[in-house]
């Protein structure tokens, strides 16, 4: 185990690990566990499925790296120690956006999409009321700090990525060469590549302005 990406929900957490992913040198970095297809259904505390997850993080050069959910801490915290592996922390600054393309994706029931399996659904159907994005907003607040009392707690330096950080083609092309350079990497990378497409749209910016414009 060489890193982990410890994160929360709507972070671009797909794309940072799309990233590490194609450049074939970086491990083949997926939420544990329900990013790799071949672990979905297993028990998830079960020694023998980490173990598996292990292996199909790995690659070719022998480095794994894997991403972690902090709601998921406690049951990786089992298997390794973060003391002894890297770690990066992604982080999203505005709460309440990502709040918001929380709820959105849990009520399309479609966390990501890829240019050949975008689903064309009405977002003018999906009702999110102000008590579930101050919900939502609250609790993922607490899921990030966590990671970050954690660090403190067990005197972990973390190299932190933004959200932001992620937004361009030449900005993740920069994180990449940044990250390989944290987990001194230096085998040559495959040319960088992201699959998933932007979730994003008008009407998450429309909701975002209904919900702070009272108090601008």
């Amino acid at each position: 185990m060489n890193y982990v990406i410890c994160a929360t929900p709507r972070t671009r957490s797909t794309v940072l690990c799309d990233l590490l992913v194609s450049s074939d040198i970086a491990g083949y970095p997926r939420e544990y566990h329900e990013g790799h297809e071949s672990l979905k259904g297993l028990d998830i505390t079960d020694p023998a499925t980490y173990q598996k997850y292990i292996s199909v993080s790995t690659s070719p050069n022998g480095v794994c790296g894997i991403q972690v959910m902090s709601t998921e801490k406690h049951i990786v915290e089992k298997f390794i120690d973060f003391k002894n592996v890297k770690c990066i922390w992604l982080r999203r600054e505005n709460k309440i956006k990502q709040a918001i393309s929380l709820l959105k994706a849990h009520k399309r029931n479609c966390f990501y999409e890829t240019d050949k399996n975008r689903k064309n659904d009405d977002l003018n159907q999906i009702k999110i009321t102000r008590d579930e994005i101050a919900y939502s907003t609250l609790e993922l607040t607490a899921q990030d700090m966590s990671w970050g009392y954690y660090f403190e707690e067990n005197k972990i330096i973390p190299l932190t990525v933004w959200y932001k950080d992620l937004e361009t083609e030449t900005q993740q092309k920069d994180i990449i060469k940044k990250v390989l350079e944290f987990l001194e990497i230096c085998d040559t990378p495959s040319e960088p590549k992201v699959w998933v497409t932007r979730q994003d749209t008008e009407w998450d910016q429309d909701l975002y302005n209904q919900i702070v414009d009272p108090y601008r």
